[in-house]
């Protein structure tokens, strides 16, 4: 089962990747992002009162749910969508890739957790892999300032992890996620596409395949 569970989330990462590429098409990268983050948040909180409906959240987990949510959802998944049309899937792929290097780097400082010397060594061995790859793609047509950019989501995600870890272990997965989509969502609520901007942008792409 934990084998399915694996190969269903590499599905689900990349056909996002193609997704994204299509919905900027229509909408603008931050609207793909709160529709993302909306949609999420409606399925998991859905399947939460379904499955559960107990609530184990209190006072003292709002300001590590907020940083979950900008960290973990609001930030990457709004520059995602730029990115995705500026670098190519590939290299934000790889950049994924380095989520669980920088979980164990950002680890050491605020949960004072040490690898021991064989991950020290995997981590610098996929550490130099990884830069060797991208670099290479920086070497042709990949700008210095977007790759900084690419480097910040996993840079987000390893926060938003060792925030779990430290404050929120105790909370269930599925009101955890519900709970930070729903606060991403806010965060980018002013950025979700009304009716006539889609209509617009629908015309405005029949216009240039017209042409």
């Amino acid at each position: 089962m934990a084998y399915f569970y694996f190969v269903f989330c590499v599905l689900i990462w990349s056909t996002s990747f193609l997704l994204m590429k299509k919905a900027v098409l229509v909408y603008e990268p931050l609207g793909v992002a709160a529709w993302r983050v909306l949609l999420g948040g409606c399925i998991v909180l859905g399947l939460w009162c379904l499955r559960s409906r107990r609530r184990t959240l209190a006072a003292r987990h709002l300001l590590p749910i907020a940083c979950v949510a900008v960290l973990g959802y609001a930030w990457p998944f709004s520059i995602q969508p730029v990115l995705v049309g500026r670098v190519g899937s590939s290299v934000l792929g790889m950049a994924v890739g380095l989520v669980p290097l920088m979980t164990v780097i950002v680890s050491l400082p605020l949960l004072r957790v040490f690898p021991n010397r064989r991950q020290l060594i995997g981590i610098f061995g996929a550490l130099l892999s990884l830069g060797v790859l991208m670099l290479d793609r920086l070497r042709f047509d990949v700008p210095l300032k977007d790759l900084a950019m690419v480097l910040t989501v996993p840079l987000a995600y390893a926060c938003a992890n060792v925030v779990v870890r430290r404050w929120l272990r105790e909370i269930p997965a599925l009101e955890l996620t519900a709970a930070s989509l729903i606060g991403a969502t806010l965060c980018l609520s002013p950025s979700l596409p009304k009716i006539s901007d889609r209509q617009r942008s629908e015309e405005h792409t029949s216009e240039l395949q017209s042409h």
